[in-house]
C-alpha cells in the first residue's frame, strides 16, 4: 500500500518536515561539526569520489575563494527566521557542519538575477557567468517530492504531462500552443 499516494495524494507531509527539522535542532552543532572529517574519509566517499566531485562542481562552480557581502552572516549566529523558515532548517541541515565563524549568504525565493558575492540559492539563471549562484535543496518540502512509481523508466510513453493553473501569461500562450500536441497531455 502506497501511504503517501491514498493518504496525502503525493505531497510531503509538512508536520512531519518540521518536526524531523526541529528535533535536528536540538542536537548540538559541534556533534555535527566532529562528524565532518569521518564523513569525508569515509568508504562510501571514497569509492564515489569522482561522482561526488562531478556533483559538488556542478552545484558550486566557484573555482576560487571569492569575497562574500558585507552582509554576509556568521554560521553560529544563524537563527530561525519569522518568515520562510523552511529556507532556514534546510540549509542549516549542511551548514551545521562546518565553523560557526565561518560566514555565507543566503537568498530564499525563486532568484531570477545572478547574484554578485558567492550566495547560496534554490535555483540559478542558466545564462552568463552563474559561479555565484551556489545551489543548495532548499525547500524540500516542496520542491523533493519522490514518488513510488510501479512502472519503470523504459516502460514510459516519451510525454509531457502537466496540471497547472494557466493564470500566467507565458503559460496560458504555452497551453495554447500545445494543448493538443500529440506530446502533450496538459
Amino acid at each position: 500500500m502506497n501511504f503517501k499516494r491514498i493518504f496525502l495524494r503525493n505531497k510531503n507531509n509538512k508536520i512531519y518536515y518540521y518536526i524531523k527539522a526541529i528535533l535536528r535542532e536540538l542536537v548540538p552543532d559541534s556533534l555535527f561539526q566532529a562528524q565532518l572529517t569521518k564523513r569525508l574519509d569515509s568508504t562510501y566517499y571514497r569509492k564515489n569520489a569522482t561522482y561526488i566531485d562531478d556533483r559538488v562542481n556542478y552545484y558550486n562552480k566557484l573555482e576560487r575563494l571569492e569575497p562574500l557581502d558585507q552582509d554576509a552572516m556568521e554560521i553560529g549566529k544563524y537563527r530561525v527566521p519569522e518568515r520562510i523558515r523552511v529556507y532556514y532548517f534546510d540549509s542549516k541541515e549542511y551548514l551545521r557542519f562546518f565553523n560557526p565563524k565561518l560566514r555565507f549568504s543566503i537568498l530564499p525565493g525563486d532568484i531570477i538575477h545572478i547574484p554578485s558575492h558567492p550566495t547560496l540559492l534554490k535555483s540559478r539563471p542558466i545564462h552568463g557567468n552563474n559561479s555565484n549562484a551556489i545551489v543548495l535543496n532548499l525547500d524540500k518540502a516542496r520542491h523533493f517530492n519522490f514518488l513510488q512509481d510501479d512502472v519503470s523508466f523504459d516502460k514510459k510513453i516519451d510525454m509531457l504531462v502537466g496540471r497547472s493553473g494557466f493564470g500566467q501569461i507565458h503559460r496560458s500562450r504555452f497551453y495554447q500552443l500545445y494543448y493538443d500536441h500529440p506530446l502533450c497531455n496538459i
